[in-house]
């Protein structure tokens, strides 16, 4: 990779990392099995985790009960996979 290629892409990522945690909501990025990756400083406030406390963990921890996150899933990512929205590399 050229060299202004890979400041171009270290910018878009610290630009996006910026966005990211300037969100005032609660945010979570996680992976094709609801695992937590990444979160925002709205969530740490918001639900009093830290990031330490959440990333690995699926995002059960977030909900209700058990049955809200099951139910999320059958629907939510069952059409996201449909349609395409979810990307997996």
């Amino acid at each position: 990779m050229k060299p202004e290629e890979q400041l171009l892409e270290k910018l878009n990522t610290d630009f996006l990392t910026s966005v990211f945690q300037s969100i005032p909501h609660a945010a979570v990025i996680t992976n094709t099995e609801r695992e937590i990756i990444a979160v925002n400083n709205a969530l740490e406030k918001i639900f009093g985790f830290s990031a330490e406390d959440v990333i690995g963990n699926k995002t059960a921890i977030l909900y209700a009960n058990r049955e809200d996150f099951k139910q999320t899933g059958e629907t939510k990512y069952n059409k996201s996979f449909q349609s395409g929205m979810i990307c997996t590399k």
